[in-house]
């Protein structure tokens, strides 16, 4: 599956491409539809210069008033989704439950 998306702490539109039936189930604190257990998506790639390379699964924006965790996920009509935990609230166990199952991650400052 690829899909273009911008994201607030990149600084352009990348095209992206994963496969939604390959996720990991990862419990963190913040809640979807009454559940904090969620689909994590174990490889992201996105293209640069026409090249493919890994992009992080999950990710924690640190942007002075912008605190948060945003991480893909798999949505409930086997699509890709992206949430987020509220501002000022990151979710560092998902973080840290991403990074023992082996799910890329990276922190933005």
């Amino acid at each position: 599956m690829e899909f273009k998306r911008k994201f607030p702490w990149e600084s352009e539109e990348y095209l992206f491409r994963t496969d939604p039936d390959d996720y990991v189930e990862v419990e963190g604190r913040t809640k979807y539809n009454g559940s904090n257990l969620h689909k994590l998506l174990k490889k992201i790639e996105y293209q640069v210069d026409g090249e493919w390379k890994p992009y992080p699964s999950a990710v924690w924006v640190d942007k002075g008033e912008e605190l948060y965790v945003a991480f893909f996920v798999v949505d409930g009509d086997g699509g890709v989704g992206m949430l987020s935990s509220p501002n000022g609230v990151p979710d560092g166990k998902l973080m840290s439950n991403a990074d023992a199952a082996g799910i890329l991650t990276k922190e933005y400052d």
